[in-house]
């Protein structure tokens, strides 16, 4: 009987506690005549621990406090009276609501704890359910393999297909990787290792699947290990999955590789036309220029003009697809030198710019010399282009470490950048002023972000408009070096 689901939540200690008397009476009845030495109160005792272990403490006090008077007047002497017991039964009476209370509160806890314990087990088995995950227990002594709910789907056989000893499983592994299996779990049993390997296994219908198991060692007190408890998982969908994303990774990289030889044949082939363009345009304006018109010769001026634009930008382009093609071994690289060598460079427009530059030391970090003075070279390039017209332009250079990165700044006075902006500055050819007003093709911030990247930090600037700029990038710091015996 679902003793849970009688009545309703308010009556159900009640008919509980009811049932439990109306049992209790009945035996003893029975046992009044089989058994008249039998103590008047022991099935009433029984009553409260049953109704407590059903019904909860309610229905076992309700049990014990109904069962006290109808014991003393049924079976009490002088019986079917309520006339004042001799000492003895008064003793019985009283020993049997003291233990009525304390058989109600024992045996409801004893309740609570299986219902806790019955609760727990079902979250455990629904958790593994949904995680696809099955219980395995080897007892090493005895080499026993014992598998819990939810393993016949991760291993794919069932009942006496599942193997039993250790020898068994390790003939469900693939050949190829029964080695690394049996070294992995030898190195948990010896060294205390983690256990947590991936293999492959043949199910009985000839498929292929991929598995996981991972483990603990337990052992007894003198540090022998005398059991291994785990969890498994099939993961053959999963890595299914990975083997598509490196698939698909490794063709977005050829295509990336091939969009950028694309873009440097293309830009490179350019050139000599653009030239072309560009010389004879200008010699034209030197045979002509006195006998042309003003509206033809400023045609000739926009198309030498137009001409040189697009020179610089096949240049830029060039410098952008091979900004970060050399494929050369990082190592410590000492910023502070780095940028200098930008800033000497930079020497002939620092001087007709009249910028002041201040370099703090600066941090080693872990990338390819090139690249850093590159990346400097166009942040404070930058700086300076982005003047303001009504201070003079000031750039400072400084770092600070966070965790295993350094931060690295680059700050200036100069007009600043609307917030709206922040991102698009870094897209190639993105230009916020016109070709008349600010020169550049939009391809410097490009270069830099890309460099960044790379080098597998982030870059990011903060400013406000008329507030100057603050570029903030993070390259990691060298590794420590391997220590040496001497």
């Amino acid at each position: 009987m679902a003793w849970e689901q009688l009545g309703s939540e308010r009556t159900r200690p009640f008919l509980i506690a009811a049932l439990a008397i109306a049992a209790a009476l009945a035996t003893r009845s029975l046992f009044d005549v089989l058994l008249p030495s039998l103590p008047p109160f022991a099935s009433f005792l029984a009553a409260a621990a049953f109704a407590a272990y059903y019904g909860g403490k309610r229905a076992g006090i309700i049990a014990t406090l109904a069962s006290a008077p109808l014991g003393w007047y049924l079976f009490l002497d002088p019986r079917f009276s309520f006339s004042k017991p001799n000492p003895i039964e008064a003793v019985r009476l009283g020993i049997f609501l003291l233990a009525g209370v304390g058989v109600t509160y024992l045996a409801a806890r004893v309740r609570h704890t299986q219902l806790e314990a019955h609760n727990s087990r079902q979250r455990l088995t629904l958790a593994l359910a949904a995680g696809g995950l099955g219980v395995w227990d080897w007892d090493i002594v005895n080499d026993q393999l014992v598998w819990g709910q939810g393993f016949d789907a991760v291993n794919g056989r069932t009942g006496h297909q599942t193997p039993r000893t250790f020898a068994a499983f390790l003939q469900l592994v693939h050949p190829d990787d029964r080695k690394r299996v049996e070294a992995a779990v030898l190195a948990a049993l010896d060294q205390d290792a983690p256990y947590d390997v991936e293999f492959r296994t043949t199910w009985p219908d000839g498929s292929l699947h991929w598995a996981s198991r991972r483990g603990t060692v337990v052992r007894d007190d003198s540090g022998r290990p005398v059991r291994m408890i785990g969890v498994g998982a099939d993961i053959t969908d999963r890595k299914k999955t990975e083997a598509a994303l490196l698939e698909n990774e490794a063709q977005l990289r050829r295509y990336n590789e091939q969009l950028e030889q694309f873009a440097y044949a293309a830009a490179h082939d350019l050139q000599e036309p653009l030239r072309s363009v560009s010389i004879y345009s200008e010699l034209l304006m030197r045979r002509l220029g006195s006998s042309l018109d003003p509206q033809n010769l400023e045609f000739l001026n926009h198309v030498n003009g137009g001409a040189r634009r697009m020179s610089t930008l096949v240049k830029d382009l060039l410098r952008y697809t091979t900004a970060v093609d050399q494929e050369a071994d990082l190592a410590p690289v000492d910023c502070t030198a780095a940028a200098h060598r930008a800033i000497q460079e930079l020497t002939p427009v620092i001087s007709q710019t009249n910028t002041a530059i201040q370099i703090q030391p600066l941090p080693e970090v872990h990338a390819f010399e090139p690249h850093i003075v590159q990346l400097f070279q166009n942040l404070i390039s930058n700086a300076m282009k982005y003047r303001s017209p009504h201070r003079p332009p000031e750039v400072r250079v400084w770092a600070e470490r966070c965790g295993a990165e350094w931060v690295i700044a680059v700050a200036d006075n100069g007009i600043g950048i609307h917030p709206d902006y922040h991102q698009r500055i870094f897209g190639v050819f993105k230009r916020l002023h016109r070709h008349d007003e600010i020169e550049g093709t939009g391809i410097g911030l490009a270069i830099a972000k890309r460099i960044v990247e790379h080098h597998g930090g982030r870059i990011w600037v903060e400013s406000q408009e008329g507030s100057g700029a603050c570029f903030r990038f993070t390259l990691r710091a060298p590794p420590p070096a391997p220590f040496q015996r001497y």
